[in-house]
This record gives C-alpha cells, sequence and structure tokens, in this order.
C-alpha cells in the first residue's frame, strides 16, 4: 500500500523523468551540452526518490503487518458491540377482583309499645269503635289500670283491669299465659299494675289484649 508520501515521490520522480526526457531532446537537437548534463543529474535524483519511495512503502507495510499481529484476539473481540440484553416485558398479573360489598339487612327495629291507661283504652272504644280498632288493634301496648279480678280461663289467666269510669260497664282483660304465671302471682285485687300486651279488640263489651305479660 501506497503512503502519501511514496505517492509524493512517485509523482516527483514521474515529473523529473519527463524533465529529462524533454531535456535530452532539446539538448541533443539543439546540441546543448549543459541541458543534457543537468537532465542527467535530474534523473540521478529522480531515481534516488525512487528508491527512497519504494523503500519507504515497504518498511511501512512490514511495520503495519506487525502491529495487526500484535493485536490480542480478546481485543478485536471487545471491540465488536456487545449483545444488547433483549428487553424483557414485566410480569403482568391480573388484577384480584375485588370482592362485592354484602349487603347487610337492616336491622329491624322494634317499635315503641304504646303507652295507656285502661281507663283511655275503654274509653277510646265507647266514643268510637271505629276509630279505636283502626288506631290500636294489633299495636303493643303497655297498659296501666286497676287490678279488678285475676281467674282462670281455660290454657290462661284472665287478669282484669277495669277503668276509673264508673258508668262504664267494659274492663281490659288480658291474656296471659302459662308460662308467665309468676308473673301474676303477687298481684291483688284494687292492685295498680301495667301489662304488656297486643290488643286484640273488643270482644262481646270487653277488650281483649292477647299475649300478656304483667310488669314488674
Amino acid at each position: 500500500m501506497w503512503t502519501a508520501l511514496g505517492l509524493i515521490c512517485f509523482f516527483v520522480v514521474l515529473v523529473a523523468l519527463v524533465g529529462v526526457v524533454v531535456g535530452l531532446i532539446i539538448g541533443i537537437a539543439r546540441k546543448r551540452w549543459d541541458v543534457l548534463v543537468w537532465s542527467g543529474v535530474i534523473c540521478g535524483i529522480a531515481f534516488v526518490l525512487f528508491i527512497i519511495a519504494v523503500a519507504m512503502d515497504d518498511a511501512f507495510n512490514d511495520s503495519e503487518s506487525e502491529r495487526i499481529s500484535e493485536i490480542p484476539p480478546s481485543s478485536a473481540v471487545s471491540n465488536q458491540p456487545a449483545d444488547t440484553p433483549v428487553p424483557t416485558s414485566p410480569l403482568v398479573t391480573s388484577p384480584t377482583p375485588t370482592p362485592e360489598p354484602t349487603s347487610t339487612p337492616a336491622a329491624t327495629s322494634t317499635p315503641e309499645p304504646i303507652k295507656l291507661s285502661a281507663t283511655d283504652l275503654v274509653q277510646a272504644y265507647e266514643d268510637n269503635e271505629v276509630a279505636a280498632k283502626s288506631k290500636y288493634e294489633g299495636e303493643t301496648a303497655l297498659i296501666t289500670g286497676e287490678v279488678s279480678s285475676i281467674t282462670e280461663a281455660g290454657s290462661k289467666y284472665d287478669v282484669k283491669l277495669r277503668p276509673n269510669a264508673p258508668l262504664s260497664w267494659s274492663v281490659v282483660v288480658c291474656k296471659v299465659n302459662r308460662e308467665y304465671e309468676a308473673s301474676i302471682l303477687p298481684l291483688k285485687s284494687g292492685q295498680i299494675t301495667t301489662v304488656l300486651g297486643i290488643i286484640k279488640g273488643k270482644g262481646i263489651s270487653d277488650i281483649v289484649v292477647e299475649s300478656c305479660m304483667v310488669q314488674p
């Protein structure tokens, strides 16, 4: 491979040879011996430069070959680009299903029992039985009154509360189940007591209250 200096020397030698040839032609044609002398000198100089260029080119080729042979294989490999790691996609996990909230049944609040006296209940039915039925029947009530009698009536006990109305013939009959027998044992006629029960309505003449329990 020719170096830059070698190429320059080659072109210089080429130009010098052309000049020598031209000088020889001119010197011989015109018999100018001085031109022939100078042409010979230039030819010699050109020949020397040509030899130097060839020698330098050989030396450059030798040094280049030695430099390449001294490069270790690992260096040649290291110059190669490293394998580009393949990007790995992140692990996609399916979202955990959110459990739907379970609807909690609303707590049914027990309505407060109606509080009234035996006199008020009897008076309501005597004043307007239809209105009393619409207002009280099926309602849980705490009824307070004076005990008129305590009797056994089949599988139940009747605790009768009389109203504070001398002209009234109706009473409130409280039906007490036998399981609540202990609650009626302390009762006496003429005693004021309170009974919890469900108003069923008016019988022949009395107002009946079922599922009763005497309050302490």
